[in-house]
């Protein structure tokens, strides 16, 4: 994200815990979703653009969709 807005981006440090206690609809689930994504070992971007080739690196979505961070 950086890279492509020319702004310094930091992630937020936050527990699981935290997370699913924000109290927005969804937290819960997101929070269980982040846990199950630290879990499991990384994905096969290649095999996943092969299998799927209108799948995207996150590079290449963030430079396509770059005009919707701009006011960060």
């Amino acid at each position: 994200m950086s890279k492509v807005t020319g702004k310094t981006i930091k992630d937020a440090k936050i527990s699981l815990e935290a997370f699913r206690n924000l109290g927005f609809p969804g937290a819960q689930e997101l929070g269980n979703m982040f846990e199950f994504y630290q879990m499991k070992p990384d994905r096969n971007v290649d095999l996943t653009l092969e299998l799927n080739p209108k799948a995207k690196k996150f590079s290449e979505w963030m430079q396509q969709n770059k005009d919707g961070y701009k006011d960060l």
